[in-house]
């Protein structure tokens, strides 16, 4: 881990110290899942930054995640946080035939 923190420092040296995310953070930032980022990236919904070698890692400015956020989300499974909120319950079968 020691590596791979010294690589991305180094990464935001060579950007005058401009703070740069993993993959993993610029998804949390983006509001979606790590493998909803990659999936995208794999279909080519999006482009994303350059594959730093030999540690196979992207680093995400915040102008890559402000981009990111501008991405038509579909619809998905409800949240962790929203998990545990009760939903309306559906109404009556009698109710659906009036």
């Amino acid at each position: 881990m020691q590596y791979l923190a010294r690589v991305i420092k180094q990464h935001e040296e060579k950007r005058k110290g401009e703070r740069l995310y993993t993959t993993a953070e610029a998804a949390r930032r983006a509001g979606v899942s790590r493998q909803t980022l990659q999936t995208w990236m794999a279909v080519g919904k999006i482009k994303g930054p350059e594959l730093i070698r030999p540690v196979h890692i992207r680093l995400w400015s915040k102008e890559d995640i402000a981009q990111l956020k501008k991405v038509e989300k579909r619809p998905g499974r409800p949240r962790r946080e929203d998990a545990g909120k009760k939903k309306a319950s559906p109404p009556v079968l009698g109710e659906w035939l009036k």
